[in-house]
């Protein structure tokens, strides 16, 4: 009996997805990250996020095919990796998001192109997805896990916000819209 239910579980391990498998055992120990930059005028960002190991890049190589893609993006729609608080209205990366608590997820477009999402949902109950494309480049340092980092930026309100996955990775910068000063 007990070599019956082994092999069982054996033929249940190999016929599992290899993402699957990743997915659960390369992460199932990762350690949660929280930063946070505060601006004169009071503004703050605060990231919060889940350290994932992503198999050296291999994940953007399995995002090609589309039934890996769509299981990505499915799991990565249920389960955010982390979170993003913002005080009041930022602009990040040249997109304006405004103030509030988003779910932070990284999933794929359907040409495999790799993309931020923030979640929230509307007065209604309705999830709202914003999505921004992730233009990975080689970086000079190798992260084997998700590395976010937020650090203060050249001008005042400004901020360079840094992801990193493996050996890809991109730089943006955040500002604090300017606050338009009373006529004398």
């Amino acid at each position: 009996m007990k070599k019956m239910i082994l092999a069982l579980a054996l033929a249940a391990g190999i016929t599992l997805p290899a993402s699957a498998q990743v997915m659960g055992s390369i992460n199932a120990n990762a350690p949660t990250v929280s930063q946070s930059i505060e601006f004169a005028d009071g503004t703050k960002l605060a990231v919060t996020y889940k350290s994932l190991n992503f198999g050296q890049g291999s994940w953007l190589e399995r995002a090609k095919q589309e039934r890996a893609r769509t299981m990505y993006n499915n799991n990565a729609k249920e389960n955010p990796c982390g979170s993003v608080a913002l005080s009041k209205d930022m602009v990040i990366g040249g997109a304006k998001i405004a103030a509030g608590e988003y779910g932070l997820h990284f999933m794929f477009g359907d040409d495999g192109s790799p993309m931020a999402v923030l979640s929230s949902t509307d007065k209604e109950g309705n999830a709202q997805l914003q999505h921004f494309p992730l233009k990975l480049e080689a970086m000079e340092a190798h992260s084997q896990r998700l590395a976010i980092s937020v650090v203060a930026g050249d001008k005042d309100g400004s901020c360079v916000i840094t992801l990193q996955f493996g050996k890809l990775g991109m730089k943006c910068e955040g500002s604090c819209p300017a606050e338009k000063k009373p006529a004398k």
